[in-house]
């Protein structure tokens, strides 16, 4: 697994955008999906699926950076790569 988390709120939540997963023998998934993990005691529960700020869903990918926005309540993406092409995007996602 390549997926990117981001902290948020003391550590009280995590954010994870795409990534990719190796499925054997060798296919390789590139990921979209975003989440928010939100820690109750010792245990994280996954909570609602994000939703891109303009609707339109970023393009899944793995290599990226991100960076959690705490008074924008955003989860900001950079770059990353898919199917060997490098992007030098920036998205930002919605955290309710």
């Amino acid at each position: 697994m390549t997926h990117v988390p981001a902290a948020g709120g003391a550590l009280e939540t995590w954010i994870v955008f795409g990534g990719a997963t190796l499925r054997y023998p060798s296919d390789v998934e590139v990921l979209d999906d975003a989440f928010r993990f939100v820690r109750t005691g010792n245990a994280a529960r996954r909570a609602e699926p994000l939703t891109p700020v303009d609707m339109v869903r970023p393009q899944g990918r793995f290599g990226h950076a991100a960076v959690w926005d705490p008074p924008r309540r955003r989860l900001v993406v950079f770059g990353g790569e898919f199917n060997n092409d490098v992007r030098c995007d920036v998205w930002e996602l919605l955290v309710p």
